[in-house]
């Protein structure tokens, strides 16, 4: 070929690769083909023989050749894929060179990309379908091949509506509906329904209804997604079942809860009752001893002031004999005076009178004393919260129950004069040492000792430690351990319902204070009671909370007054 022939200029400004063949094999190739094969004279050696042989036969036969595809692995290049077509006129061929390298390995990436694709398609157990806007199946997974017992491939292009053609029309329109909806709203689509599965039992699903989108924002496709929920659902129904039970049961246990609050606010208020009715007893029996002898007292006063009456009349009647000179009648009544002021023993009588009025005053002081150490005691007055003295709060608590305590225990008593005041409820706390002081003489069997201790300490902080100890039976650890438990006892049946301690215990820690016990069987017990010196702030809410113990003992005191009168 010519150097500047035109087809040769032609040849080389084309700019895909070519190549001239005749009848002698290859006649030129153009510099496209050079850079894409690598600068050869004979280009044609590359090809496979039988590529050859088909390119020079087309040009012996004035034939065409199309896309024939080659490999060619060249040695300084990579690995080319390319398509050779071209036509044959006058034993003269000329052949177009594409090269396909790009497109192959594009090819190779999507296949890769659609097994894994299909792969991961069908390993899901969920029930997949892609639809048209035609709602025609275009794809789905193995799972939707079950479900419908075709092939795959047998499923592709028929309408979606044998997804559901094993259900009522009812169930299939909905789903349908939900999948049109996706098409015009462009946005994800949800329902549970119920569908016959193969073995046509009716299972609940979860159908998701997606978007797939093109270029252009439109929904081009919609996937189909069934979910098995039944068993979920199952234990949703089970668990609404449950939860109705356990509402019922909490309902009854509410009730139940509330008798018991009841029960224990009665057994509380029994407790309260039984100590009232001991308090009672006892401080009556301290009363009416002073009152038993002011009361004999004022009938021997009784007695004498009839004699002294007596006396009187006849001193009357001797006044008027003298006035009157009536001489006999004087003498008369001079001897008969003579002989009362004898017989009543006039002398005595007024000494014993002196003797009867102190006596009878001291007995009433008694009953004053008593009175005000109740009332000390139970603050009737004072229910409020305020500053207490300890000291004095024990020793009203000792005049209340003294009639407990002294025919079991000689009281030892070690008061501290430099303890500080302690802010709170008087009544409570009083309940606290009259619980612990009457449990302490109950402890002992024939007679022993309480002793009583009170001192400042300033660690963990500043407050009193109350101390009382007594040298009864003791206890075993088992029962220390359980002391301070409700309705725990060791007394026999009927004589205790448990909640004395239970009680002083809840008092003491409204107090933010503590109780401690040391025992050992055999050598008695000691209580020890701290409570702190707290402000208003600390403690009002804490005391509020708890439940106060009734200021009724006056009352009580008063009916077992009137019972033994």
């Amino acid at each position: 070929m010519e150097k500047n022939s035109p087809l040769k200029q032609l040849i080389e400004r084309f700019p895909e690769p070519l190549i001239l063949v005749n009848k002698n094999a290859f006649f030129y190739c153009n510099q496209s083909v050079k850079s894409l094969l690598g600068d050869r004279l004979d280009p044609l050696r590359l090809f496979p023989d039988h590529v050859v042989q088909k390119l020079e036969s087309v040009t012996q036969e004035s034939g065409v050749l199309k896309g024939e595809e080659i490999s060619l692995n060249l040695k300084d290049k990579e690995e080319r894929h390319i398509a050779i077509s071209g036509v044959a006129v006058g034993g003269t061929g000329l052949f177009l060179i594409y090269d396909l390298t790009e497109i192959k390995t594009l090819l190779r990436i999507l296949k890769n990309s659609r097994d894994k694709f299909r792969t991961v398609l069908d390993a899901l157990q969920d029930i997949v379908f892609v639809v048209d806007n035609s709602l025609k199946i275009q794809n789905a997974n193995l799972a939707a091949a079950q479900w419908l017992n075709e092939d795959i491939k047998n499923i592709i292009g028929k309408d979606c509506t044998i997804i559901y053609e094993k259900n009522r029309l009812k169930e299939r329109e909905p789903s349908v509906s939900l999948v049109k909806k996706v098409f015009d709203l462009k946005e994800p689509q949800q329902t549970e329904l119920k569908l016959n599965d193969p073995n046509g039992e009716q299972r609940w699903f979860l159908q998701l209804a997606l978007p797939i989108f093109d270029d252009k924002g439109q929904v081009r496709q919609v996937a189909i997604i069934l979910q098995n929920i039944h068993d979920q659902k199952e234990k949703e129904a089970s668990i609404l079942s449950l939860n109705k039970e356990l509402k019922e049961k909490n309902d009854r246990l509410e009730k139940l809860i509330k008798r018991l609050k009841e029960t224990q606010a009665q057994l509380i208020q029994t407790e309260k009752m039984a100590s009232i009715g001991q308090l009672a007893a006892g401080v009556a029996h301290e009363i009416n001893n002073p009152v038993g002898f002011v009361n004999s007292n004022v009938q021997t006063l009784r007695d004498y002031v009839q004699d002294i009456l007596d006396l009187l009349v006849l001193y009357d009647e001797f006044k008027n004999a003298v006035l009157s000179g009536e001489k006999a009648k004087i003498n008369e009544l001079a001897d008969a005076i003579e002989a009362k002021k004898d017989e009543i023993d006039l002398e005595f009588l007024l000494n014993d009178i002196y003797e009867l009025l102190e006596q009878s005053e001291d007995g009433l002081e008694r009953v004053k004393k008593i009175v005000q150490d109740l009332k000390d005691f139970s603050h009737v007055d004072q229910a409020e919260l305020k500053e207490i003295d300890i000291n004095s709060a024990i020793l009203s608590t000792l005049n209340v129950v003294w009639n407990e305590l002294k025919y079991k225990a000689n009281v030892k008593k070690e008061l501290s004069e430099d303890i500080p005041l302690i802010l709170g409820f008087p009544q409570k706390l009083n309940q606290v040492f009259m619980n612990i002081l009457v449990n302490a003489a109950q402890a002992i069997e024939d007679r022993g000792e309480i002793k009583i201790v009170t001192r400042k300490v300033e660690h963990p902080r500043l407050g009193v430690e109350i101390e009382i100890s007594d040298t009864g039976c003791g206890m075993t650890e088992e029962v220390k351990q359980r002391i301070f438990d409700a309705f725990f006892t060791t007394k026999p049946v009927g004589k205790g319902t448990g909640l004395g301690l239970n009680i002083a215990y809840k008092i003491v820690k409204a107090h933010k204070g503590e109780i401690r016990v040391s025992s050992q069987p055999g050598k008695g017990t000691t209580m020890t009671v701290f409570l702190p010196v707290l402000n208003e702030e600390e403690i009002k809410d804490s005391l509020q909370r708890e439940e106060g113990v009734a200021s009724v003992w006056m009352g009580a005191l008063e009916e077992e007054l009137n019972v033994q009168r």
